[in-house]
């Protein structure tokens, strides 16, 4: 027995060749056949793991959504606390500022200043100085 390299095929010539006539047009019919199955399980293969890719892309972008959704969300409610603290620290020191003139011109009204001097130094109008 050879085992060098295309001896089996050589013997698979050789006993094609030692075939009838009816026994090649049966084993061509077969082999056609063959052909024909093993190429339609391919292209079923080939469609499924076509389908399959296409499904997984799909997952894969309705996945990235979900969290591109919530990291949007996560980063929209920081930003509003951010921006809530911003705005409240803001209106705070606005109140305390407006408090501090108040008391800075009811000092000075002690002391003897016109209205009119009260609100020009403190920014508060004549109606708010009494």
């Amino acid at each position: 027995e050879f085992n060098a390299p295309g001896i089996g095929s050589l013997k698979e010539k050789f006993d094609y060749l030692k075939m009838d006539e009816d026994e090649r047009r049966r084993f061509d019919k077969h082999m056609d056949y063959m052909r024909s199955e093993w190429g339609m399980i391919a292209s079923a293969r080939q469609e499924g793991r076509k389908e399959g890719r296409q499904e997984g892309r799909e997952e894969g972008r309705q996945e990235g959504r979900e969290e591109g959704r919530q990291e949007g969300r996560e980063e929209g409610r920081q930003e509003g606390r951010e921006e809530g603290m911003q705005k409240g620290m803001q209106k705070g020191i606005q109140k305390g500022v407006h408090q501090k003139a108040h008391e800075i011109a009811a000092m000075l009204r002690q002391k003897g200043w016109s209205a009119e001097q009260i609100a020009e130094v403190t920014g508060i109008s004549t109606d708010e100085i009494s």
